[in-house]
């Protein structure tokens, strides 16, 4: 199906190039929407989400749209903070801006990516993009400009000493991998590139640490940004999930600290604000304290857990008295996760889940150790939590659940916008109603949702075989 964009401008830069392992960086031509100008890419599928009519009815608007130059095709594509990361059948990279789609750079691979990428934003204001490739980890440096313009350029490039599990993840010093023997590794990426630009090629590891779990790696690392507490964690084939200093690598805590909860913690982990987010097979969704460990909340569904949930929005609240209550200021938390099915629930259940209220428990003595009093009604209650004064537990609660499998597009302040199978289907936020469902068309497309927790910001992504659309409501 031939499509057509309007304003389209080319635009040719340079970029700095580098010669480890023949990997080239380099910047290529690539088509740009002029800002502002946008226009709808034409197609004679009426069925089409995209036809001008189809979208119009539905109340959305095309943003910007972007056509990939030379018939490349697209094989995924990736939403990473400002940038959108696109992954070509010829193994390019290319980058664009989130916002309004401008082109950024291009950089050349030798292989298909192993996992999605991750991009880490340093508090030195650096912008580090991580790959894994056939087992090679690139590093790539995104926060130099050229003519005013970001580009992308390959600092380094090494083969992994133990072949990948998981996904990268990062922090101002460090990248993070699970590997498939069950270490957890964290390199040194600035010491890393030091030994490849000084051409040591009979390099040690350079580890920053390493760590082996009794058992496979089963969630990719994720971790806090606690400048006081860094902790990266990781979840377990044997039902816990470790939390591991992210400089030193010692084990700061395990969860839970004596016994497994009776299932696996398959899908990846989510940090979010100050909480990670614990799907287990077990049918229950922990909400642990992103520096402890601690069990801050769980609420137990109907059937497995194997997704990780989208967390959007948050909860502050401050504490009055002597830290005895806390008073909620704001609650527009939504926590959205896609159950399995099983033999009794096939098709498994799509849930909202929020936060009722945060509950304060009190000690008699966090000094005295057979004073300790531990809450009888919470079957994981441990001396390690009754150790802290106050403890504040989340109280959650589903708000609405839909029969079958869906996944998350994106939300506004009154609704959410899912997809099922090759429906889009709008919901209202707060009861749960269906308000429409709408077929997508035959036209093959991906769609990536970009929830954020601002509502006007939250957009979908859709892709063709060539072409990108950032799509949002119309105004």
């Amino acid at each position: 199906m031939k499509l057509t964009i309007i304003f389209i401008f080319i635009v040719i830069s340079a970029c700095e190039s580098d010669n480890h392992d023949k990997h080239k960086s380099s910047l290529t031509e690539g088509n740009i929407i002029d800002s502002g100008k946008y226009e709808f890419a034409k197609t004679d599928d009426k069925t089409s989400i995209l036809h001008p009519e189809r979208i119009k009815k539905l109340g959305l608007d095309i943003t910007w749209s972007v056509r990939l130059q030379n018939k490349r095709k697209i094989r995924k594509f990736h939403l990473l903070n400002e940038s959108v990361i696109i992954e070509t059948e010829d193994n390019q990279i290319h980058s664009l801006n989130r916002e309004n789609g401008q082109y950024k750079w291009m950089i050349q691979i030798n292989e298909k990516l192993d996992f999605a990428p991750y991009m880490y934003l340093a508090e030195d204001g650096k912008k580090m993009l991580f790959l894994i490739a056939r087992n090679h980890l690139y590093c790539i440096d995104t926060t130099v400009t050229y003519a005013g313009r970001e580009i992308g350029r390959i600092l380094w490039v090494r083969n992994l000493d133990h072949t990948a599990s998981t996904a990268p993840h990062a922090n101002d010093f460090d990248v993070i991998i699970g590997s498939e023997n069950n270490f957890v590794m964290s390199y040194n990426y600035k010491r890393v590139g030091q030994v490849l630009n000084d051409t040591q090629l009979d390099r040690p590891n350079h580890y920053t640490w390493h760590r082996s779990l009794p058992d496979r790696i089963t969630s990719a690392p994720t971790s806090n940004r606690d400048p006081n507490n860094p902790v990266t964690m990781v979840g377990c084939h044997d039902g816990r999930i470790y939390g591991f200093n992210f400089s030193t690598g010692k084990t700061m805590w395990k969860f839970p600290s004596n016994t497994s909860v009776g299932g696996e913690f398959k899908a990846d982990l989510l940090h979010h604000s100050d909480k990670a987010y614990a799907p287990n097979m077990n049918h229950t969704l922990y909400i642990l304290d992103g520096s402890s460990g601690r069990e801050d909340g769980k609420i137990t569904l109907q059937s497995p857990l194997s997704k990780t949930p989208w967390v959007l929005g948050d909860v502050k609240y401050k504490v009055i008295k002597d830290g005895s209550k806390v008073e909620i200021t704001q609650n527009d938390l939504d926590i959205f996760i896609q159950a399995d099915g099983d033999y009794i629930n096939k098709d498994g259940h799509f849930y909202r889940i929020i936060i009722e209220n945060i509950v304060v428990r009190k000690i008699i003595d966090p000094n005295t150790l057979s004073q300790l009093q531990l809450d009888p009604d919470e079957e994981n209650d441990t001396v390690d939590d009754a150790r802290k004064r106050y403890f504040r537990r989340w109280v959650a609660k589903i708000s609405w659940q839909l029969e079958g499998k869906y996944d998350l597009l994106f939300r506004t302040k009154n609704f959410v916008f899912l997809k099922k199978e090759n429906k889009i289907v709008k919901v209202n936020r707060i009861t749960g109603q269906i308000i429409y469902k709408h077929e997508l068309g035959e036209t093959a497309i991906t769609i990536y949702p970009d929830s954020t927790s601002d509502y006007l910001k939250s957009r979908l992504f859709v892709a063709t075989d060539r072409d990108i659309y950032a799509i949002g409501l119309k105004k």
